[in-house]
């Protein structure tokens, strides 16, 4: 037998993608490149890539959901991302590393599903902090690398220092040097306890409303522009049932308003898809009207009538007839 090469691991649909591309708007959040020898080494063992050069990677991923909230909220059509990933020991999943170095949105998703925490964890945080879900987000369509919850920058950084003390230098690089001294150490009361100081909030929400502002006028020529790209994307041909499906259900970390209103086997885009992929029914008396006129026309350019057996006979005999004399009439000109 010839040797079989062995398969490629797939690679996950939210799989980090390290393209360099080109910085758009100003980066209010850079990331942290500059290491200790101490912090050099824990990144080596969390393999976290790339430890330096992360601004040169990044990534713009719009926002293709049916919420509306976001761009209320933000003003903006999309994430301008940078990115890294980070492996745990004794685990061998990747895990991604995400913030908008703009206006400062965390995804803390992977923060989460790291530490093994249940899928409703980060609904619950939210609610332990009043005012902190108003400015946060939970996206559940588009892109399935954005998909997660979305928090502040600072209120990200206080809620995971909350929990995240397994991973603290993992997270160096987006939250800098600072932060594994920051991090609740397992066995004390404030480990676990996602409650955080109510003025982080305050300067959270203060902050979020003054990038809104900001950044709404930047982005009216792309929201007079969301209409044309909609009517673009209908017509792309659209994706197979099963694999909306599985996009749908893969993201996992969604809100519970979410999960408990949406069929895992029948989701909004597959409803979508299936109203697109509906014909008009055409009206009954529209139709039949059509077929009486097209037969009109048929007969009219080739009459049948109702001829009997015997003049069918008739008929049959003159036309051989006809056709025995025009034989005669070619013999007699050969003849000549």
């Amino acid at each position: 037998m010839p040797n079989q090469q062995p398969k490629k691991p797939r690679m996950p649909k939210d799989a980090a993608i390290f393209v360099k591309g080109k910085i758009k708007g100003e980066v209010r959040y850079p990331p942290c490149e500059r290491y200790s020898k101490e912090v050099m080494e824990k990144l080596e063992e969390f393999k976290v890539r790339p430890t330096t050069g992360i601004s040169e990677f990044c990534r713009s991923i719009p926002y293709n959901s049916e919420k509306k909230g976001f761009h209320d909220k933000t003003g903006r059509e999309g994430f301008e991302v940078f990115q890294y990933v980070y492996r745990v020991p004794d685990d061998d999943r990747e895990y991604t590393v995400m913030w908008d170095y703009n206006i400062g949105l965390v995804r803390v998703t992977p923060f989460f599903k790291c530490c093994k925490f249940s899928k409703a964890t980060p609904s619950r945080a939210l609610g332990h902090n009043p005012g902190l879900r108003e400015i946060s987000h939970s996206i559940t369509g588009g892109a399935l690398a954005a998909q997660g919850y979305w928090l502040p920058f600072e209120a990200a950084k206080a809620v995971a220092a909350k929990f995240c003390y397994p991973i603290r230098h993992a997270l160096v690089p987006i939250f800098s040097e600072d932060f594994p001294a920051l991090c609740a150490v397992p066995g004390t009361d404030e480990f676990g306890v996602m409650t955080i100081d109510q003025a982080i909030t305050r300067r959270c929400a203060e902050l979020a409303n003054k990038l809104r502002q900001h950044e709404a006028p930047s982005s009216r020529e792309s929201s007079a522009m969301a209409p044309r790209r909609q009517q673009q994307r209908r017509r792309r041909p659209s994706k197979s049932l099963n694999r909306l499906e599985s996009e749908e259900v893969e993201s996992g970390y969604c809100s519970d308003t979410d999960a408990s209103t949406r069929s895992p086997t029948f989701t909004p885009q597959a409803a979508r898809l299936c109203e697109k992929r509906s014909l008009p029914q055409p009206d009954p008396a529209t139709t039949s009207q059509k077929q009486q006129e097209q037969q009109q026309q048929q007969q009219r350019r080739s009459p049948t009538p109702p001829w009997s057996d015997e003049e069918r006979a008739a008929r049959l005999i003159m036309e051989l007839h006809k056709a025995d004399r025009s034989l005669l009439s070619k013999r007699r000109r050969f003849s000549l």
